[in-house]
């Protein structure tokens, strides 16, 4: 019980953050603090990511999806008729489409336990464990399967092959205000970094409507991965949601 009272005090202290930062600040959209050398490259306003239902496209620069599927179930495994504990999955499909108009076929299934709540005032869940994501992506000429993996609580990690040599991805909490001089680190996941050999290739802001940096060095060949990559991780926290 211990650990459930921490967990909704995390959730309410989140959004109280939010708020606080939010009133404090004075001018420009909060956003997520991504690494300083993003700065010089590509930068993309996501469309589409939010108030959306499910099978509208999103897109950013010339990468889209099309045909987007979600689902959700819930399975007890033990607990009475008012608490019960068990595994919440979330199964998304989706088709990338990168900037030559090639097609990716993309499906992924997070799995999180919770314990769940129903009484006459409703239903609540609160996570136990850590959350784990599992995707295949599906190349193109349909030969070549490669996969990404995520699972943490409020910190998440994770890699996939799609750009041939490791992609490391980490979430990142640090949110700027308005004025660019206030920050604070948020216990949950708001954006993502991706790297490779150490050298960071792309950011991903999950607040607002969404946006995807590219470095500047990033090569042509890592483009249509990096962009398909960072697809993967705003869908997949758009489902929960």
């Amino acid at each position: 019980m211990n650990r459930i009272v921490r967990q909704l005090s995390c959730h309410l202290g989140l959004a109280a953050s939010l708020l606080v930062l939010s009133a404090c600040s004075s001018s420009g959209p909060l956003h997520v603090a991504v690494d300083p050398t993003l700065a010089a490259g590509d930068i993309y306003d996501v469309r589409g990511l939010t108030n959306r239902y499910w099978g509208k496209p999103v897109s950013f620069g010339n990468f889209s999806t099309k045909k987007t599927r979600v689902g959700e179930t819930w399975a007890s495994t033990t607990g009475s008729s008012d608490y019960g504990v068990g595994r919440r999955t979330h199964p998304l499909r989706f088709t990338f489409v990168g900037e030559g108009g090639e097609e990716w076929k993309v499906e992924c299934r997070a799995k999180t336990p919770i314990l769940r709540h129903a009484d006459e005032h409703g239903e609540w869940e609160v996570p136990l464990g850590e959350t784990r994501l599992g995707c295949s992506l599906q190349d193109p000429t349909g030969t070549r399967v490669h996969a990404l993996t995520l699972a943490g609580s409020g910190e998440l990690r994770g890699t996939t092959d799609v750009g041939g040599a490791p992609i490391e991805i980490r979430s990142l909490d640090t949110l700027v205000g308005r004025n660019e001089h206030q920050t604070l680190t948020l216990p949950a996941a708001i954006g993502y970094e991706l790297r490779q050999d150490g050298r960071v290739l792309a950011g991903v802001d999950l607040l607002g409507k969404g946006r995807v940096y590219f470095a500047r060095e990033l090569p042509p060949e890592l483009r249509t991965p990096v962009a398909l990559t960072a697809t993967v991780l705003m869908l997949f926290h758009e489902s929960r949601s």
